[in-house]
């Protein structure tokens, strides 16, 4: 199971930092009900910084940029 939270906050109306704590929640109990049936469970880290926390709680992939990522620093 990935967990994408741009998207993710979007799909649950918790966007911004006054969703903050209403999308973490949904990613805790996510990754929680993923490890629960057996699954693994990652999610997309805009900084590698939350690796860390994300794997506390179970996360065991983690993709840390995406082509858009690329694109943007290819242009800058």
């Amino acid at each position: 199971i990935f967990v994408g939270p741009g998207d993710l906050s979007v799909s649950i109306g918790a966007v911004g930092p006054a969703g903050a704590d209403k999308l973490n929640a949904a990613i805790k109990s996510i990754i929680g009900a993923a490890l629960a049936q057996g699954r693994t469970a990652g999610i997309f880290c805009a900084s590698p910084q939350n690796v860390g926390r994300w794997g506390a709680l179970g996360a065991s992939f983690f993709m840390l940029a995406s082509d858009t990522m690329f694109l943007g620093a290819g242009a800058a």
